[in-house]
């Protein structure tokens, strides 16, 4: 698969397109033929945080670091990870806007004791993305690795307008350039920090809609907590 991107009214979509459909090969593509990068990237890089730890790292370094091929399942994503190698790092400065989490290959050969990372994942149709953002759905719930990613981007969101507040950096330019982010990404996600207490804590309990990932939680959020939670369908 590759990067892709589309515009729709100054808003700039990112996706994993496979080759087989941008060679107008589409009889020969795979069960999943395009995903949504961003929701893909949140839940790869949370589960590898989680399996390796690593705090000081940016998540650009830890996939360079650890990730040596993703493949995108109907149910599940498949992560195959390595050992760390000094060299790789360097592949973090690479490529653009997580380039490097599908594509770079170069690293396979020297792979040390590679291991499989499967992530529960379900791919979430442009239909649905542009109607109702969630529903009630029989009781399922939060899997722990999307709840994981969800605490994770809030707490993340929590702490820059924190050291924004207080002075520790100047801009949302500043905290792109530390987190090695376009300065779009962090101020999409910026206002997760003044999400409902309700959210969080149905989010925590496992008790929020399982179809919830980062991506659908932060667009168009209402300022208001009732009206988030009502969004939500969260009481």
């Amino acid at each position: 698969m590759s990067p892709s991107h589309a515009n729709k009214r100054g808003v700039r979509y990112r996706y994993y397109v496979s080759q087989a459909v941008l060679q107008n090969r589409k009889t020969q593509a795979g069960s999943i033929m395009r995903a949504s990068a961003p929701d893909v990237e949140e839940l790869v890089v949370a589960a590898v945080r989680h399996q390796f730890g690593a705090p000081g790292l940016s998540d650009r370094d830890l996939v360079a670091l650890h990730i040596a091929r993703i493949v995108l399942r109907p149910r599940h994503i498949e992560v195959t990870i390595r050992e760390p190698d000094p060299a790789s790092h360097q592949l973090a400065e690479a490529g653009d806007d997580c380039r490097a989490d599908m594509q770079d290959e170069r690293a396979d050969g020297r792979s040390q004791s590679p291991s499989l990372l499967t992530i529960p994942w379900v791919p979430v149709g442009a239909k649905a993305r542009k109607g109702i953002a969630f529903e009630p759905a029989g009781g399922q719930s939060l899997d722990p690795v999307a709840r994981d990613t969800l605490l994770t981007a809030i707490a993340r969101a929590r702490c820059w307008m924190d050291d924004l507040v207080e002075g520790r950096v100047r801009s949302f330019q500043e905290i792109a350039k530390i987190e090695g982010k376009v300065e779009r990404h962090i101020r999409y996600l910026a206002p997760l920090a003044y999400l409902s207490p309700g959210i969080v804590e149905a989010i925590e309990n496992g008790t929020a809609h399982a179809g919830l990932t980062v991506t659908s939680l932060a667009r168009a959020l209402p300022h208001s907590w009732a009206e988030q939670e009502q969004k939500l369908c969260i009481s």
